[in-house]
């Protein structure tokens, strides 16, 4: 218990500071913007809200916009719709409870000092800061998805819970599946686990197994509710990625592959890109991808051991291959960044227990150490760069049409804006 209070000391403390870091970008001046497919997510926001009555320019746009609506209600419900500052603070505080969540658990897999060891490096990482920029809902689908995974591991490690921890995670489920389509990744990595996993109690397997059943067909239901909205069904975004009507099939499997190997190489270019703002220099190159092939071997040996979170890092990945939007491929692998960096730690964790001759300190303390290192220099280079966004732009390895920056944010998103841009 004493532990517990200090670590939630910690975390408390060092999230109001890490906090205050955030809003410095996604609040004020330097680094605000409403890029990419922040206006449909407003836009599907004021649909939904309860606070105001639709301009005639906002009728004639809705039918548009084919968002998956989670992310809208939630700004909707919040009245984030009415003004960018409350929707980019929607979007900066979801970040921070996602490294709290993401703390919490490193703490309870890792320990107290390798917990908050993990826990700074991975603020610390620059794809954290400009992740939050946009009104986008990558935040709060990683939220959603990490509480999963820790009611999951809750559930998994208690014999006696209650129904109130597995609707929980049903909750958490489908609010991941309605922010982001790709959320079906989580959901059949949970099966997978229901199906294979032998050391589960059978009345686990068989809840879990409904709980993901369950999931999918809430997730459809929206369809019914909001019938503008099955152009933006999960197999409409595979059809890029499957040629066309005419093609024969080996023509197919060949432009398939293609397809597969731009988002492959989108997927290494994002990687750099996420964890530095300004990676020209070849020895950061070849650190950044050693970094990720250690922790692809990782997940792959945890995936195999039939680990959740493993499982559903994999899962996701392979989605992403498939993804028909090659160019916005950080803003994709963002939800996983914190997961993937974890895993050789939570691997290593293992083996001590199970009886290692490797120390886990020995390797998990210089591990998390070159993180903070690495994430310090990033966050240096931010701060050099905050503040004349127009002059640094093209200095950032980072798609156009995911970040656009401008010199202020816009104060409040009112009918005249929309009556000017959206005719």
């Amino acid at each position: 218990m004493r532990s517990n209070l200090m670590f939630l000391g910690f975390l408390s403390c060092f999230i109001i500071l890490y906090g205050a870091y955030l809003f410095s970008f996604t609040l004020f001046e330097g680094y605000s913007t409403l890029s990419s497919d922040s206006f449909g997510y407003v836009l599907l926001a004021r649909k939904w809200s309860p606070y105001f009555l639709p301009s005639e320019a906002e009728l004639l746009i809705w039918p548009a916009q084919t968002y998956p609506p989670g992310f809208a209600w939630l700004l909707a419900a919040t009245g984030a719709s009415e003004s960018s500052y409350a929707g980019h603070l929607v979007v900066s505080v979801a970040m921070l409870i996602s490294i709290v969540l993401m703390g919490w658990w490193a703490y309870r897999e890792l320990g107290w000092a390798i917990g908050c060891l993990l826990t700074i490096s991975l603020a610390l990482l620059p794809g954290a800061v400009w992740s939050s920029m946009s009104i986008l809902s990558e935040n709060s689908y990683l939220a959603f998805t990490l509480a999963a995974l820790l009611l999951y591991t809750f559930i998994r490690t208690n014999e006696n819970c209650g129904p109130v921890w597995y609707f929980m995670l049903l909750l958490c489920l489908l609010a991941a599946l309605l922010t982001r389509t790709i959320g079906i990744a989580l959901v059949a990595a949970l099966m997978t686990i229901s199906l294979f996993d032998s050391s589960l109690l059978k009345q686990k397997r068989i809840i879990f197994l409904l709980i993901g059943f369950v999931s999918i067909c809430g997730w459809q239901l929206w369809d019914l509710v909001d019938p503008q909205s099955k152009e933006a069904s999960y197999l409409a975004f595979l059809r890029p990625a499957l040629g066309t009507e005419n093609m024969a099939l080996s023509e197919r499997f060949i432009y398939f592959f293609g397809f597969v190997r731009i988002n492959l190489f989108s997927m290494m270019d994002a990687w750099p890109n996420y964890i530095s703002p300004v990676f020209s220099n070849i020895w950061f190159s070849l650190f950044a991808y050693a970094l990720l092939a250690f922790c692809l071997i990782a997940t792959l040996l945890r995936a195999l051991r039939l680990k959740l979170d493993a499982i559903y890092v994999f899962f996701y990945l392979c989605i992403l291959l498939a993804w028909p939007y090659p160019q916005e491929m950080p803003r994709f692998m963002h939800p996983v960044v914190m997961l993937v960096l974890a895993q050789p730690l939570f691997l290593l964790r293992s083996n001590a227990q199970n009886g290692s001759k490797v120390p886990f300190k020995t390797v998990a303390i210089p591990f998390v150490a070159l993180l903070i290192f690495n994430g310090l220099l990033a966050q240096k280079q931010l701060l050099e760069l905050r503040g004349k966004p127009e002059q640094n732009t093209r200095r950032l390895h980072i798609p156009g049409n995911t970040i656009v920056f401008v010199t202020g944010t816009m104060r409040s998103i009112d009918r005249s804006f929309f009556r000017t841009h959206f005719r």
